[in-house]
């Protein structure tokens, strides 16, 4: 009798824990190629005073992450996380592709005017179709870029959203959303 019981309580314990754990290890994830990806930083005069820069992180699903300035004595800032409105989102994403040659706009160039000290400067790393661009606002070719002037309004348009509750993963609401985003056209 115990040994009929033990025998019965390993296959459940086998078939309902060992079993499907040992399946999910053995999957390996898929790699996706990333389409849109832009992280964006300010440097160079906002870090003078023992302050952190502005960044933020625009993804392909509109969805973004902005970090406002914050002092290190006081500690980390809140975020503001929230999502950019479809017009605005397909007229970057339509000027990007529009551009011939995306690593032309990283080549180096000597610019007497720019410090990256003390002026207030622009990082951008850009990852567009698999490919990584990384972008600077002193001395290269991207500071006097179309693609500068594009990216420069976000900065305004991310920090002065008001934050967001996170995005829903599953139901109602989440269709709601996306059917309301694209049934109509709208600037946020």
């Amino acid at each position: 009798m115990t040994f009929v019981t033990g025998f019965f309580a390993g296959v459940y314990l086998y078939i309902t824990s060992f079993a499907p754990s040992y399946q999910n290890n053995e999957r390996t994830p898929e790699m996706e190629e990333i389409s849109f990806l832009l992280q964006g930083q300010k440097v160079g005069g906002c870090s003078l005073d023992s302050a952190v820069c502005p960044s933020f992180e625009l993804r392909a699903d509109r969805t973004y992450t902005y970090i406002p300035r914050y002092f290190i004595s006081e500690g980390k800032t809140e975020v503001i996380e929230g999502r950019l409105g479809k017009p605005v989102f397909n007229d970057l994403v339509e000027y990007i592709d529009a551009i011939d040659d995306l690593h032309a706009l990283e080549e180096k160039t000597p610019d007497a005017n720019c410090s990256p000290v003390y002026d207030t400067n622009y990082r951008y790393n850009l990852i567009y179709k698999g490919e990584m661009y990384q972008y600077d606002t002193c001395h290269t070719v991207f500071k006097k870029s179309g693609l500068a002037t594009k990216f420069y309004p976000l900065w305004k348009r991310l920090s002065t959203t008001t934050p967001q509750a996170p995005l829903l993963e599953e139901g109602l609401m989440y269709y709601l959303r996306n059917y309301l985003d694209n049934a109509f056209t709208y600037d946020d």
